[in-house]
């Protein structure tokens, strides 16, 4: 689940913990959340309702972002570890039916022979769109952002995965801030 809890704080990590100080960990210390994750290892993935502990959830919270962004017409930003035909990718596609903005930062190593047709697409839609070392996974839209151990690529819908969504807007800032650093060192998308 890319989760650890410590003195009684969940701290989650949208990757695997590597050891290159690019990841994104986020502390969560709501009683609520450490509960969930705490029993996922007792008793498998279970959803309560700020964190998801299974990838078709957060995923699912995902979408839901996106589509409060298309009725808000709120300019969306999104970096990804990867991107999939499926229902994050028909978000997408619906926002910039709508004229909305959308950035997106792809990971390089996940610009493959198999996304490639995907990421194309968005971009011949008016995505814009970079390709960047990092593979943080989340969506900012507003004052709401999502963040997550879930890409959205097609998988087993009840693989552990978390994901966190979150109007607070501090918190949104912080990420956002991640983002707009690595946007301005990505290249832009050649496909």
């Amino acid at each position: 689940m890319k989760a650890a809890v410590v003195d009684g704080a969940l701290y989650l990590d949208e990757r695997n913990w590597p050891d290159d100080g690019a990841d994104t960990i986020v502390k969560d210390s709501q009683p609520r959340d450490v509960a969930a994750a705490l029993g996922v290892v007792a008793n498998g993935a279970h959803e309560p309702a700020a964190l998801a502990t299974q990838k078709r959830t957060a995923l699912r919270a995902e979408t839901e972002l996106l589509y409060e962004a298309l009725a808000a017409h709120a300019p969306v930003s999104i970096p990804s570890q990867s991107f999939y035909f499926g229902p994050v990718y028909a978000a997408i596609t619906k926002l910039r039916a709508a004229n909305v903005s959308v950035r997106i930062l792809v990971a390089t190593r996940d610009a493959t022979a198999r996304e490639l047709p995907a990421l194309k697409r968005l971009r011949d839609r008016g995505v814009d769109m970079r390709v960047t070392q990092s593979d943080e996974k989340m969506v900012f839209s507003g004052h709401a952002s999502w963040i997550s151990s879930a890409n959205a690529t097609a998988g087993l819908e009840d693989t552990i995965d978390w994901g966190l969504r979150s109007r607070d807007a501090r918190f949104t800032q912080t990420l956002r801030q991640c983002f707009e650093e690595n946007w301005t060192r990505a290249r832009p998308f050649g496909g």
